[in-house]
């Protein structure tokens, strides 16, 4: 069994690759702890390094570390802008590091990597062997372009006029943007979509596939993971990565499936990972999915049939979308069927994209906590919902209500004279 864990290394040569900056580790322990160390800090640490804190859910404001007081754990944050002096607890607080500053060997990286292991930690990322794997695969597969950011990224630049004409036909979106693999990390960790436990992943609005190769790769626990992308260009994107991943020498990975430009099934030991080239709101056999993510915009006006795709997910389904789904419920007569995650209800609770690194974005996560209602069932049976009949109030009238004196039930009388 041994003797099957251990994979020779991949294509890059004996190195393994941060996907980050490029640098190449010979072990995967080196290169984990080399990602781990871009987010370390400790309480003395952070003294003198410049941060951007999120205050109140609202505003980043930028500002030094000033003190470390050790009895309270907390933080003294100067702000440059307004001079306001705050006493934070850092674990509690979201920020990012902008400057480390002048601090000593206890946060250099890469230079003082050696010297970090014997260092006591505060905080530092909690990233798995196998995401550092994963993000080594991923970031070959789309040779080196995995840690794209900003609007001219290959999502962006790749899309066609006939892609542009599709989506204007489908009533679909084209706005483009990736959750970076820290940030899928996250998200699919225990305290969130909990893939550990999972069976599936559905990706719908899957891009170039990033999210679903990474969720592949990285939990071997699920049998299947299937992406959905409108753009064919996207699609070929996604296409060319699978066909790296078959073509590499440090796997079992095959392609069993493959009609060109429409869908691409790749296996590895017991799972499956696919991308189809189509419309995410007519996957049908979307009940069968333990985990969907929809990290994309869907226009107003497909908010009914949105729903009723969100409805057909199974009891128990988590769910991560772009959008409020309290604001795009429009199944007037079903209750709203899902409740947002306990970890995910602070706006704190930020991931890391190809539009906010380091601020990260609050995405929406949820559970599904009623079954299929009339219109999931009937969108997973490829039928139009029965119409809503509303429900008659009958109106109470005046003499329908018991007569009251002076605010109290008053007893009729029977009696003619009264």
């Amino acid at each position: 069994m041994a003797a099957a864990e251990t994979k020779p290394p991949p294509r890059t040569g004996a190195k393994f690759v941060c996907h980050e900056d490029g640098t190449e580790w010979g072990d995967f322990e080196g290169l984990r702890r080399h990602l781990r160390a871009k987010t370390a800090w400790s309480n003395a640490g952070l003294v003198g390094c410049r941060v951007s804190v999120l205050l109140e859910n609202r505003e980043w404001s930028e500002g030094l570390v000033a003190q470390y007081h050790r009895s309270s754990g907390k933080h003294c944050v100067e702000f440059r802008h307004s001079g306001a002096r705050r006493w934070l607890m850092m674990l509690r607080t979201a920020f990012y590091i902008v400057d480390r500053g002048p601090c000593d060997e206890e946060t250099k990286e890469p230079e003082g990597l050696t010297k970090l292991q014997d260092e006591p930690w505060t905080f530092a990322e909690d990233l798995s062997l196998a995401f550092a794997r994963a993000q080594s695969v991923l970031h070959d597969c789309y040779g080196g372009r995995t840690q794209e950011i900003g609007h001219k990224t290959l999502g962006h630049v790749c899309v066609t006029d006939d892609d542009r004409r599709r989506a204007t036909e489908d009533r679909g979106s084209l706005l483009y943007g990736e959750l970076l693999p820290r940030g899928v990390h996250k998200a699919l960790d225990s305290r969130h979509l909990d893939a550990g436990r999972a069976t599936s992943v559905y990706d719908l609005g899957a891009g170039t596939g990033k999210v679903a190769l990474q969720a592949f790769l990285q939990f071997p626990n699920l049998t299947k993971v299937h992406g959905v992308e409108l753009s064919l260009a996207r699609f070929h994107v996604a296409e060319r990565a699978l066909l790296a991943l078959a073509a590499r020498d440090d796997n079992a990975a095959r392609v069993s499936q493959r009609t060109p430009g429409a869908h691409i099934e790749v296996s590895m030991n017991d799972q499956t990972l696919s991308i189809t080239h189509g419309n995410l709101m007519r996957t049908r056999d979307v009940g069968n999915a333990s985990i969907v993510m929809l990290e994309t915009e869907v226009p107003t006006d497909t908010f009914a049939e949105f729903s009723s795709l969100l409805d057909a997910c199974q009891e128990g389904c988590r769910l991560l979308t772009y959008l409020d789904l309290r604001r795009v419920w429009r199944l007037p007569g079903q209750p709203f069927p899902f409740q947002q995650l306990e970890a995910n209800r602070s706006f704190a609770d930020r991931y890391p994209t190809s539009w906010s690194v380091q601020r990260g974005h609050h995405l929406f996560l949820w559970v599904k906590v009623l079954k299929p209602g009339v219109a999931g069932v009937a969108f997973a049976q490829g039928r139009a919902a029965p119409p809503v009949v509303p429900s008659k109030r009958r109106s109470r009238r005046r003499d329908d209500m018991p007569p009251l004196v002076f605010g109290k039930r008053r007893v009729q009388s029977t009696c003619a004279i009264c």
